[in-house]
């Protein structure tokens, strides 16, 4: 488990991770960060990001959409990271912006487990 303190940081650990440079990716060393890692794979990679709304520096809408841009044109591998949105807003158009950036899902604060494990079996990324 790895935190960032804004949106700018969350991308600036997402680039480390996947070793972006100049629009490629790098295959990492999957040992040099063993708790983000998926040991034995070819490319170091977060599973699931979540993502807070609102953040200093930069907020998780903006942040959402480069990570989401950075998958759609290939950058983060073949599976890469979803993103489950966290918010202290539960207006409909809140969670309506998470989902538009590319998140698969938002849910209110305060976290609740259940419903991040709900979220995660219902989009196949967890199994039980």
């Amino acid at each position: 488990i790895s935190t960032a303190n804004n949106g700018q940081e969350c991308l600036d650990m997402i680039s480390n991770v996947y070793k972006l440079h100049s629009g490629h990716v790098i295959p990492a060393n999957a040992t040099h960060l063993s708790g983000n890692v998926q040991q034995g794979s070819d490319i170091a990679k977060f599973d699931v990001i979540i993502m807070d709304m609102m953040m200093p520096c930069m907020n998780g809408i903006d942040a959402t959409q480069a990570v989401t841009k950075w998958s759609r044109n290939g950058l983060l591998g073949k599976s890469p990271p979803v993103i489950v949105g966290l918010t202290g807003n539960s207006l409909e158009e809140d969670i309506q912006r998470f989902i538009d950036a590319g998140a698969i899902a938002a849910l209110p604060k305060p976290l609740k487990m259940h419903q991040l494990i709900d979220v995660l079996k219902a989009h196949g990324i967890i199994f039980q």
